[in-house]
């Protein structure tokens, strides 16, 4: 069994966190609930330990917390995320367990995926993608990329959706 390291689970939050941040169109409510529809409860990753926990806060926004299992069974905090309206945009704003805030804003939502570009080049991952799994109900692929010191570098991850 292949086991992705710690880092590429904490780059695949940031990617989760990221495709939630900003829409553009003026049905930015419709686009709230679908997110919230999609993401809210809890959140594994395949082949990792990784767990993410998606509540509705209000019909406006949702939180997250995210964090890891090491081989001792401890649990390691790496993130908690938001993901909210702003006069018809939608924004994911992503804290670190170092405290580094992390914005991104929606680009893209449709049914089946949504993408989350950072505000900032300077962010890792620049852009997030989630798409919904057609093969299983509930189930989510996340795509993040960026630069890393200069470095392209992307991780695809396979979530499922606990409960």
């Amino acid at each position: 069994m292949h086991k992705i390291s710690n880092q590429k689970v904490y780059f695949f939050l940031i990617g989760l966190i990221s495709m939630l941040i900003y829409a553009c169109a003026p049905n930015s409510s419709k686009k709230m609930e679908l997110l919230s529809n999609t993401l809210e409860g809890t959140w594994g990753v395949e082949n990792s330990s990784l767990t993410e926990i998606w509540s509705r806060r209000n019909n406006d926004s949702l939180c997250a917390i995210s964090y890891f299992f090491k081989d001792n069974g401890d649990s390691v905090f790496l993130s908690t995320s938001s993901i909210y309206k702003s006069k018809d945009k939608i924004f994911l704003d992503i804290l670190n367990k170092n405290n580094k805030l992390k914005l991104y804003y929606l680009k893209e939502i449709d049914k089946d995926y949504f993408v989350f570009n950072a505000i900032s080049e300077e962010f890792y991952p620049t852009s997030i993608h989630y798409k919904i799994r057609k093969e299983k109900d509930k189930n989510l692929e996340s795509f993040v990329d960026g630069k890393v010191n200069g470095k392209y570098q992307s991780y695809q991850f396979k979530m499922y959706k606990v409960y």
